[in-house]
Parts: C-alpha cells; sequence; structure tokens
C-alpha cells in the first residue's frame, strides 16, 4: 500500500486535502510515507521501500493494478507452505476497461474471458519464465510470469540482491525472477484469477529501451548452461537449523535473516543440527532446549555450531566462554559435535587449542548489503564521530578522549550495564568527559542507516572476532576508527587507513582526523571485494563446503 501511495507522489503534486487523506489512509494501515529528494525512478522506488521493510513478506502493485480480496492472504499461505520458495504468483486478468477501478473484482473477471498463466504449474522454475523461439536462430520471448502484483519473501534480496534497472532496465523485475530461478529457486503459483492487470500502452515497460535489459537477462540466466552456485547439487546436505525463529538481540543485521536465507537448506527429517549461535544455546537462548527453557538438556543428536564469543574476553564484561567451557551440558554436547565454526581465522586459531579433537572452521560473517553508501560531502560539511555497539567496546577511551569533532553515543539496552561494568574496572568517568558526549537513544534502522551515512565511527574493541558494525561500515563505505586487530585486518585489510597503535588518534588534529577518514572511505569505496565476501550467498557456499567435509 505503501508503495502505491509513493508512486502516486512521484507522479503527481497532489493538493494538500490529497495528501492529507493519502496520509490518513496510511496512517490507518500502519503504513508510512518517504519524502525523497528525487525520484530515484520506479525500480528504485521499490528498492527504498524493500530496505526500510522489516516485515517477512512483500507485494506491490501499480496504481491501476487491482487483486482479489483475500490475493494476499492466499499467496502468503502458499509461500508459508514452503519456506523453500521465495516468489508467489496467480493467473492474471488482463484489463481494458479504463472505468473498472469502480468495479468490483467478481466483475472485472467476468467481464474479461481472458486468462494468463492459466497453464502455468505450481512449484515452476527457470524454464517456464521464457519461450524458446519458434524456429532455429530466434528470439527468446519473456513469459514473466510473476510480473503482476506478486507476494515475494524479503529475504531474496539477501543473496540475489536488489531490482537492478541500472542493468536490466524495465525489465529488471523479470531479471531478479531469472537471477534467483537459475540458481535453483522455484515458485509458488496459484491457478485461480487473483490479480488484475491493467493494459496501458503508455506505462513504463511499454515505453522504455528494454533491448538492451532483455539481451543481459539472455546472456547471464538463460544462455549460460552452469549457474554460479545450485543449490540442486548432489552433494548437498541437509541440516536441521535451530532457532530460526529465535530472539537474538536487537541488531541492523537480523540473524533471523541469515538463518532464513538457508531455508532451503532446513529439513526436519536432518540427521545434522545446525546452530547459529552456540552461546546463545549454551549461555542466555530460551527456545526450546536452551539454557533458560524448562527442557534443556545436552545435544544428543550429531551437531555443527557458530560460536561467536572469543574465549579472551575480559572477565569483567562477562565471559561466556569460559561460562561455556565449564558446562556439564556443553562437555556433554561435545561428543556429538562435528565441527565448530568461527567467524574469524583470529578466533579459530584459539579454539584450535582449546578443542584439538575438533574440526574447526572460520567464515566471514554476512550482512544484507546497504544500497545507500557514505555520504562524503555531508560528512565533510558536518564531521562527527558516534559510538555504535556496547559488546567489547572502549566507551571510557572514548569519553576521555578529547576529540576535534563532535562525539556522539548511541545507547542501546544494555549499554548502561555495560559501562558501569567497565568503570568498576577501570575507573568513574568526570563530569566533563560525560558532557563533552551527545547520547541519543536506540534509533530505528532508517536513521541508524543516515547516522552511519554521515558520520565516523568508533570501534575500539577490548577482543572481537566477527563484529556487526565493522561489516556494516565496510558495506556501507563508512569509515571507522578501530584498533589493530588480526581479526578486524581479515575483514578490511591490514592497509586499511584508520587501524591505529597506541596513542596514534589522541594524538591527531581535526584536519588529520578528517583526512584519514576521507582515506579510509576512498579505501573501502575502492575494495567492493571486501563488501562482495560478506554476501548470504558466500556465506551459504562456504557453509556447505563445510558441510561436505564431514
Amino acid at each position: 500500500h505503501g508503495l502505491e501511495v509513493l508512486h502516486t507522489f512521484l507522479d503527481m503534486e497532489p493538493e494538500l486535502a490529497t495528501r492529507r487523506q493519502l496520509l490518513a489512509t496510511l496512517s490507518q494501515r500502519k503504513g508510512f510515507f518517504l519524502e525523497l529528494k528525487q525520484d530515484p525512478g520506479l525500480y528504485g522506488a521499490w528498492n527504498t521501500l524493500i530496505q526500510s521493510s522489516e516485515e517477512e513478506f512483500i507485494s506491490n502493485a501499480n496504481p491501476d493494478d487491482c487483486r482479489s480480496s483475500d490475493q494476499l492472504r492466499h499467496l502468503v499461505a502458499m509461500l508459508q507452505a514452503h519456506p523453500e520458495r521465495m516468489v508467489a504468483s496467480s493467473v492474471v486478468v488482463p484489463i481494458k476497461q479504463k472505468d473498472y477501478l469502480s468495479w468490483s473484482f467478481n466483475r472485472i473477471t467476468n467481464q474479461s474471458r481472458q486468462r494468463w498463466f492459466s497453464d502455468v504449474d505450481d512449484g515452476y522454475g527457470l524454464k517456464s519464465l521464457y519461450r524458446e523461439p519458434p524456429v532455429p536462430g530466434g528470439a527468446i520471448e519473456p513469459h514473466n510470469i510473476p510480473h503482476c502484483s506478486p507476494v515475494w519473501r524479503r529475504i531474496i534480496h539477501a543473496y540475489h540482491g536488489l531490482f537492478d534497472e541500472e542493468r536490466y532496465g524495465s525489465e529488471a523485475d523479470w531479471g531478479l525472477w531469472c537471477k534467483y530461478a537459475y540458481h535453483g529457486g522455484l515458485f509458488c503459483h496459484c491457478d485461480e484469477p487473483l490479480s488484475g492487470y491493467f493494459i496501458n500502452e503508455s506505462s513504463y515497460g511499454r515505453n522504455q529501451q528494454s533491448s538492451i535489459g532483455f539481451e543481459r537477462i539472455v546472456s547471464d540466466f538463460l544462455r549460460s548452461t552452469e549457474p554460479v552456485y545450485s543449490l540442486e547439487s548432489s552433494s548437498r546436505r541437509d541440516l536441521f537449523i535451530h532457532g530460526l525463529d529465535s530472539y537474538y538481540g536487537d541488531h541492523r543485521i537480523s540473524n533471523n535473516s541469515i538463518l532464513q536465507s538457508l531455508i532451503d537448506l532446513h529439513s526436519n527429517q536432518a540427521e545434522l543440527k545446525f546452530i547459529w549461535f552456540v552461546e546463545g544455546y549454551f549461555i542466555w537462548g530460551e527456545a526450546s532446549g536452551e539454557r533458560r527453557s524448562d527442557n534443556f538438556q545436552a545435544i544428543q543428536q550429531p551437531w555443527v555450531g557458530v560460536m561467536h564469543i572469543p574465549p579472551l574476553t575480559p572477565k569483567w564484561a562477562g565471559n561466556q566462554f569460559a561460562e561455556l567451557f565449564f558446562l556439564k551440558e556443553w562437555k556433554d554436547s561435545l561428543k556429538q559435535c562435528r565441527a565448530l565454526i568461527c567467524l574469524s581465522a583470529y578466533m579459530a586459531e584459539d579454539l584450535k587449542l582449546v578443542y584439538p579433537q575438533l574440526p574447526v572452521f572460520n567464515i566471514k560473517h554476512p550482512i544484507t548489503p546497504f544500497s545507500d553508501k557514505f555520504e562524503l560531502e555531508t560528512f565533510l560539511s558536518d564531521p562527527k564521530v558516534v559510538l555504535v555497539g556496547y559488546w567489547l567496546r572502549r566507551h571510557l577511551r572514548f569519553y576521555r578522549w578529547q576529540a576535534p569533532l563532535q562525539k556522539i553515543h548511541l545507547i542501546k539496552k544494555y549499554t548502561q550495564d555495560h559501562m558501569s561494568w567497565e568503570m568498576k574496572a577501570y575507573g568513574s568517568l568526570q563530569p566533563e568527559e560525560e558532557a563533552s558526549v551527545i547520547k541519543y537513544n536506540f534509533l530505528p534502522p532508517a536513521d541508524y542507516d543516515q547516522l552511519l551515512r554521515t558520520s565516523l565511527v568508533y570501534l575500539s574493541l577490548y577482543e572481537t572476532s566477527g563484529n556487526n558494525s565493522v561489516i556494516e561500515c565496510i558495506s556501507m563505505g563508512t569509515p571507522f576508527i578501530a584498533d589493530r586487530h588480526p581479526a578486524i585486518e581479515e575483514y578490511v585489510g591490514v592497509d586499511y587507513p584508520l587501524l591505529l597503535g597506541p596513542g596514534e588518534l589522541e594524538r591527531m588534529t581535526r584536519d588529520e582526523l578528517i583526512d584519514r577518514a576521507s582515506e579510509a572511505h576512498l579505501y573501502l569505496a575502492s575494495h567492493p571485494s571486501l563488501a562482495e565476501d560478506l554476501s548470504y550467498e558466500n556465506f551459504k557456499k562456504n557453509l556447505c563446503g563445510i558441510m561436505k567435509t564431514l
């Protein structure tokens, strides 16, 4: 619904009464309105709202399309019945009457006897998205089944990207569906007419030069015989993924979305159990079978798990590794453990010393890519430095640093607890040190992203492995200050300009710090492979490679 309103604002300058009516409709439906500085284009509008969404399912429609009253419910139910599928479509009724908007959907279907995609089977794949040429040497024809009011899982964008209008032009939606299907994805399809498509000869798709985009889709997905990575490989190993719907804390990067990106590897009958957050399972988790549940016990089946907390975490910060190491249920569970996975080679080396009898691997922490990037000019016009997160942050160093820039601290739910533990270990702050920092309460994702796009980030850490804030900065191209640490060097490279030695930051002038921040941004922008290494698809490929060895 929000997308339809956004399109309306892009297409016209509504009267004040119309604007108020549209906004009132949005508020009644718990929607939101985004005021954009410039028209991002059709698919840019879609992408903007996708990135603003936190819902599991997404749908869109042109303002002149229509749906049956139960279309959304029906397609969502089909996707829920097939968790391995990402997109749902239906039979479409083509509409030519211009006055149909005042009609009921039943009247529309009765007026038009024609049906599109009524011969498509549920569970279709790539071969259904195009038609081979009728004669040798002829042209492939698009068969974009989900083009009208589809419903899809938001997680599809985590490892197949957003709608790429720059590459595929007005065929960008067909391009994404072909890309998903090219990598083994299947579609749900309802054989009932649930959507209506108005045939408008002046529409965007009918007035764009689409030949280049079309040819690129054919070249990228329809003429290649071997996909880059296929989940249909005979060497694939199914997993029972624990905690798909568990709570992992308030992070900009959703741990649940990471697990959803693995959903096509999941099977309730799989012998091997996969635990994404070992510390959560054995220390603070509340889901069934976990430490704070009423049925916590040692794991009795073969399992692999990802460990996040470095063994050398300071005791005052709550060394979860030490608590885990002495836990009876942990020791008993290790009898069935097939491998441990870390998020850095640095931590993996430590674990190999503690558990030499176990296979230990490392994979980089994945992230949903940020399409919006760091705005250097905005930063230079109002330079500021922000401390984000609380786990293992050197809060006292930040507050005591006589920074040449304005300092901002984002306060989360447990920030004050961690600061109080740190002060008990290293002394309290002085009033003038407290006053040197502006404090913001927890920000919603859009506001957090805006701050990250325009600020230098402070990430001096006591210890780390795969750090969420580090990979957020890499993905957005945001410069960040950090102490030189092996795990951070793995993610950003040893030549990153803002990996600093003892006392180096404190000696910098304002101009030196701003110049170094600019260099750090340009470094990240000129090394796109750093962000590409953090894709969900890359994480999945590496995980599957590990599974093959077990």
